[in-house]
């Protein structure tokens, strides 16, 4: 297993629901508390592997205001998704 692997794991035993795909993830809590959290433990994790998260696609969102996400071409945004409108 490899170490990047072993810090995805790492992170689902700390208790954060995780979706992953290549190198693009997000990761699901309940709170803003709890997110934070979240992306502290993952910024240690990635840290492990020699690796950074890219400052302008991570953050914290949350899902009941208006803006959303983008993941795997899909725009997520309350309980909706769509295809992302690609870039001009």
């Amino acid at each position: 297993m490899s170490t990047c692997t072993r810090s995805t794991t790492a992170i689902v035993r700390a208790g954060f629901e995780l979706t992953r795909y290549a190198d693009d993830q997000v990761i699901l809590c309940r709170t803003e508390r709890e997110a934070h959290a979240a992306l502290a433990r993952l910024r240690e994790e990635m840290s492990r592997c020699g690796l950074t998260l890219h400052a302008e696609k991570t953050g914290v969102v949350d899902m009941s205001q208006p803006g959303g996400f983008d993941f795997l071409g899909y725009h997520f945004e309350g309980n909706e998704k769509r295809p992302r409108r690609k870039a001009s």
